[in-house]
């Protein structure tokens, strides 16, 4: 079950609604993870070394799932053209699209089904 690369594929379009529609989040009676890993430690190694991340960066792969991200972006010519041209495909295929200069993303953390992404720690954000 613990395979390598999960099974799920996106297509052309994803969009925020992808793992609804395609019904595969975890069941509600499986406890919701709330970040990108339960503890900071599991991603400990013999090449990455987690005392040394600062904290954080913990509450960042910890609990995702409680922050608010803010993204200031500052586009210059020519990609200040590009984008705006880019950005509109990007959403129509629901990909995520940064904001001309400044946006807020509430961050959601998900369960994902594990017989379905053959991954077998599986989660969205």
């Amino acid at each position: 079950m613990n395979a390598r690369f999960s099974r799920l594929r996106g297509g052309l379009r994803v969009g925020a609604d992808f793992f609804l529609r395609r019904a595969i989040l975890a069941p509600v009676h499986v406890n919701c993870p709330r970040g990108l890993v339960d503890r900071i430690e599991d991603l400990d190694s013999g090449a990455f070394d987690v005392s040394r991340v600062h904290p954080a960066i913990v509450v960042f792969f910890e609990d995702t799932g409680a922050l608010e991200l803010l993204i200031q972006s500052h586009w210059v010519f020519p990609f200040s053209i590009a984008w705006r041209v880019a950005r509109v495909v990007l959403r129509w295929v629901g990909q995520f699209v940064l904001p001309i200069r400044e946006g807020r993303i509430a961050t959601r953390v998900f369960g994902i089904d594990r017989e379905q992404d053959g991954f077998g720690f599986a989660r969205a954000a």
